[in-house]
């Protein structure tokens, strides 16, 4: 499932996605998708890089998101955003104070 503003990231960043990515995740996460998407976009601008965003989805309550291949920056990038994902609503965006198989915070559970 795709949402409106997911949608439009996948137009804005084209160069990112192949044909058949997966973006299945709330829209609680589209701040951190945005902001790891145009990580990746920079990072692929410098490094003169044609890196593939394949999937983003939740797993485990967190924020995954797959590529075509890694290096060692983008690894850390990437964990990082997922830890960071564990504190963040993924319906709402608002902070989540502990969570479990889900990133919920108490007003969407």
């Amino acid at each position: 499932m795709v949402g409106h503003n997911y949608k439009n990231l996948i137009k804005s960043f084209k160069d990112l996605f192949v044909e058949d990515s997966l973006i299945d995740v709330s829209d609680g996460w589209y701040i951190m998708v945005l902001n790891v998407l145009n990580i990746i976009s920079s990072h692929n601008n410098i490094k003169n890089s044609e890196i593939k965003v394949l999937s983003i989805k939740s797993k485990f309550g967190r924020l995954r998101i797959y590529l075509s291949e890694y290096d060692d920056y983008l690894d850390g990038v990437l964990d990082a955003f997922e830890k960071q994902s564990f504190y963040i609503c993924e319906r709402c965006g608002n902070q989540v104070l502990s969570s479990g198989f889900g990133t919920l915070c108490l007003k969407c559970k």
